[in-house]
């Protein structure tokens, strides 16, 4: 299954939002069981195939938080691949840690000696 296979609506499993990477899966909402399972991360967020969700709740318990999920605790589903693509990449940027951003830690100055 590729990711623009469009017979499920796609969800994020898990993702580490500030630094741009995450898990997704086309599966129903709620269910554990997915027909297909990606990771992806800036600067490219292209899909890289995993074995299943097992390596996405894994990453719960390191950082990740656990889906995304509305004000109600409804998990947010997206219609496709490029809508998930573009959220990672707006949480990242907003996160400030992206190109430029207020929380991106600045190299040595001119004349600055280590």
């Amino acid at each position: 299954m590729t990711p623009d296979d469009e017979s499920l609506p796609w969800h994020l499993d898990a993702w580490a939002v500030e630094d741009g990477r995450a898990f997704a899966s086309r599966r129903a909402p709620e269910s554990i069981s997915s027909r297909s399972e990606v990771f992806l991360a800036v600067p490219d967020l292209e899909p890289v195939p995993v074995g299943g969700l097992a390596t996405a709740l894994r990453a719960t318990r390191s950082g990740f938080q656990d889906g995304l999920r509305d004000d109600e605790g409804v998990e947010i589903s997206f219609d496709t691949f490029e809508e998930v693509r573009d959220v990672v990449r707006r949480g990242f940027l907003a996160g400030g840690l992206g190109p430029l951003g207020p929380g991106a830690v600045p190299g040595p100055g001119p004349g600055t000696r280590r």
